[in-house]
């Protein structure tokens, strides 16, 4: 919102500059000066607005472990569609608290566009993750679930990564409670798979 506005803001004095520079001047010269004066206005604006785009840091081990102890204080707290804390929660609230609290910051993610509070777990996959497999993932880091393809449906925090299994915890809308589930990486459970890991991204601008 912030890079439209001042893109507005710009344009609208260039506009007015380039129609009183132009009324001066013959044909040949105004597509000239057309093009060179779109140019600078597209390469200054850019300049200009480089402080608003997002910035994305991997978070550290110890940040993730400290995400996930956060998580696990929350072990039979009530499960909630669309519940983010402090004492219900759905499977990507119980993630997003999570770390909020570690960063003692409400908006550390993103949907894709900008900066907000809360967040999907499917945008938590898209958006807001680096790729991690089950040889290098870590506790804290974020178990992604799926029913159906190309759609990310569940996920929870990563405890033990194991040789055959994972053990997680997660915001269960069938056990209707924060749980420790346990599954093996190639099991299907209730319809549902894994279909990977990730280690969380901290946006900020």
């Amino acid at each position: 919102m912030t890079i439209m506005l001042s893109i507005k803001v710009n344009l609208s004095k260039f506009v007015c500059i380039l129609k009183d520079t132009l009324h001066t001047m013959s044909n040949n010269h105004k597509v000239v000066l057309l093009i060179i004066t779109i140019l600078s206005f597209l390469i200054s604006n850019c300049a200009i607005n480089s402080d608003n785009f997002l910035k994305q840091i991997e978070v550290t081990d110890i940040e993730a472990k400290q995400a996930l102890d956060l998580a696990l204080s929350k072990i039979n707290s009530v499960y909630l569609w669309g519940g983010n804390g402090t004492d219900s929660f759905d499977c990507s609230g119980l993630i997003v608290w999570s770390y909020q609290n570690v960063f003692k910051d409400n908006y550390i993610f993103t949907n894709g566009i900008e900066l907000v509070n809360d967040v999907t777990i499917n945008e938590l996959y898209n958006f807001n993750a680096n790729n991690r497999t089950k040889d290098n993932v870590k506790p804290g880091d974020i178990i992604f679930i799926s029913n159906m393809n190309d759609f990310i449906t569940h996920g929870g925090l990563v405890i033990e990564a194991k040789e055959n299994s994972v053990k997680f915890i997660n915001a269960s809308s069938y056990y209707e409670k924060v749980i420790i589930d346990e599954w093996d990486y190639n099991e299907l459970v209730r319809g549902q798979w894994i279909v990977g890991f990730g280690r969380v991204l901290r946006s900020k601008k």
